[in-house]
């Protein structure tokens, strides 16, 4: 038995390949994090694995549009704007941002926008709750698309909320071009290491 679920407007090739490569990129840079980042110890072996089903990624991105190197580890890094623009014209993803959440949403795929933004915008109370607590780091997958201007929901938040927001984004775009989620956590974490140490002298 056959299937085909096409997408409205159809996909071509490409279109589909951007998607594919821009949602797994986004999942591998969660899925490092969150194994980066947790109490368990994982094996160097396990983050290599992700690290190179990422680069994957990347290249088969660089079959069909030119892919840029880091300058300073040489891996496949930097994707062109054209990755995230369908042959339409039409965005492959956008950024939703209220204050520390970001979602990003695919149109030709995560259904309803309203629907989408909604609940969005419940994630984004919770965490911002999260964040006037412990100082939270947000999860992000992708700074630079974060730097796009126009590609945001804001929502209104309340000062504290506004304050970690605004540090973040300052320290975001202090990583220049090319940063990473796991980059932008290590800097939340030498950040709150500074305050703390200021907190005790």
């Amino acid at each position: 038995m056959t299937e085909m679920n096409p997408t409205t407007p159809a996909s071509s090739p490409l279109d589909t390949l951007k998607a594919l490569v821009l949602r797994n990129i986004d999942a591998l840079d969660h899925l490092g994090h969150e194994l980066a980042g947790g109490d368990a110890e994982v094996p160097e072996s396990v983050l290599e694995y992700l690290d190179a089903l990422r680069q994957q990624q990347y290249s088969a991105i660089a079959e069909h549009l030119p892919v840029g190197r880091d300058e300073h580890l040489g891996d496949l890094r930097h994707l062109p704007p054209a990755t995230r623009v369908y042959d339409d014209g039409s965005p492959v993803v956008e950024a939703f941002r209220s204050g520390m959440a970001i979602a990003m949403f695919y149109p030709r795929y995560d259904g309803d926008r309203k629907v989408f933004t909604d609940r969005h915008m419940a994630a984004a109370s919770s965490l911002a709750a999260i964040m006037a607590a412990d100082s939270a780091p947000a999860m992000i997958s992708d700074l630079d698309e974060w730097r796009r201007a126009g590609n945001y929901v804001d929502a209104p938040l309340d000062d504290e909320a506004e304050k970690g927001a605004e540090a973040l984004i300052q320290r975001s775009n202090a990583l220049g071009p090319g940063a990473t989620v796991g980059d932008l956590f290590k800097a939340q974490q030498e950040a709150a290491e500074r305050e703390n140490d200021g907190d005790d002298a």
